[in-house]
């Protein structure tokens, strides 16, 4: 019966940390007039190289793209394909495989009474996940400097269906640009 206590909260606990929150980030140039910024384009020649082709594929290179232009058309940008945008929007994607050890105490002997008698135990459970990482950048168009740049990062689950994937890449650009333009 313990054994089985244990089990569940190990997967209990691997359940939760696939629902945790990004991680979100966002820097930019201090200098730079957000406020002139009106349209936006893909940066020219700009593609993803990943050496691991669960990262990026075309279907998810698709759903950033639709997530990208979704949340910045909602904040009144407009997409700009004639070759003079204000800013040019570039994306990067990664994987790395983590680990996580989780120790819990068991006291065994409970009285009842709020006091504990007998031995406390440790038990300890390690496990790897993968932590996916998707870098928004957006580069000025007249002098090609970067003037912004959003991170977020979150575990990554490749059972999730489709309409999962897309949602949660959704989500990611959605918080990622929450603060933009900064103010």
């Amino acid at each position: 019966m313990l054994h089985l206590r244990n089990l569940l909260c190990a997967v209990l606990l691997l359940t939760l940390s696939g629902c945790a929150p990004f991680t979100i980030t966002t820097n930019y140039d201090t200098e730079a007039n957000f406020a002139s910024l009106k349209t936006f384009d893909w940066m020219p020649n700009a593609r993803i190289t990943v050496n691991d082709p669960r990262v990026i594929d075309h279907v998810v290179e698709s759903n950033i793209r639709s997530a990208v232009i979704s949340a910045l058309a909602e904040k009144g940008y407009t997409m700009d394909t004639s070759g003079n945008p204000d800013f040019y929007v570039a994306y990067h994607a990664s994987l790395q495989e983590k680990t996580d050890t989780v120790t819990y105490n068991r006291y065994y002997g409970y009285t009842g009474r709020y006091e504990y008698w007998g031995p406390q135990m440790e038990e300890t459970y390690t496990y790897t996940y993968d932590e996916g990482t998707l870098i928004l950048d957006f580069i000025d168009a007249k002098t090609k400097q970067p003037i912004w740049r959003g991170s977020a990062k979150a575990d990554v689950r490749f059972n999730n269906s489709p309409e999962q994937k897309r949602n949660k890449v959704n989500q990611a650009v959605t918080e990622m640009l929450k603060t933009f333009p900064p103010k």
